[in-house]
């Protein structure tokens, strides 16, 4: 058994995020506001998974569109999330029957979802869909900055959205399009 070799994975190459119809079948399967928020917030926020777990009802900024999350190693950042996510939040929040955390679970005394309960979600929505992936929180996350990215948000506001020490981490998550890279270079160069 030593002398077996474990095989080398690219990881940027095995990360595929979300492309732009996958991601609109996936809102489209979602039965209730309490999936649209958890599809929608996720991807408009890139929060990792613990991150929006974790998340108070009270600590969210409406206006701003806008909620401090503690990350890794207990870092305290502030994430954005789309006017899209801010409509079905509001939505789902007045539909619930209670619950201080952002995902509550359905069930008295209504506690935070735990993060399995998150993906599980996640998962059945991805199969409702019936996308050929695993639909999970992490996926939402690589979708988020792929998108942001190909749309020509600068890799470094990325990197400080995700919460990343480390930019070569931010472009594991990110890959460009082949159209934006065209694009780019039309614009620049040609």
């Amino acid at each position: 058994m030593l002398k077996i070799k474990s095989i080398k994975l690219d990881k940027k190459r095995t990360r595929r995020a979300l492309s732009a119809e996958e991601l609109e079948r996936l809102r489209n399967a979602c039965k209730n506001y309490k999936e649209k928020t958890l599809v929608e917030f996720l991807v408009s926020s890139g929060c990792r998974l613990s991150e929006a777990a974790n998340i108070d009802l009270s600590t969210i900024d409406f206006h701003e569109r806008s909620v401090k999350v503690i990350g890794k190693g207990n870092k305290e950042r502030t994430v954005y999330f789309s006017v899209r996510a801010k409509l079905m939040i509001e939505e789902y929040v007045k539909q619930r029957k209670g619950g201080a955390a952002l995902f509550a679970s359905i069930k008295r005394p209504y506690p935070p979802m735990k993060p399995r309960g998150i993906q599980q979600a996640l998962q059945n929505i991805g199969e409702q869909a019936g996308l050929p992936k695993r639909v999970h929180p992490h996926l939402l996350r690589h979708t988020f900055a792929t998108h942001a990215l190909n749309c020509g948000m600068d890799i470094t506001v990325i990197q400080r959205l995700l919460g990343h020490e480390d930019i070569s981490t931010t472009q594991i998550y990110a890959s460009i399009s082949q159209e934006t890279v065209r694009h780019e270079y039309d614009k620049f160069v040609a």
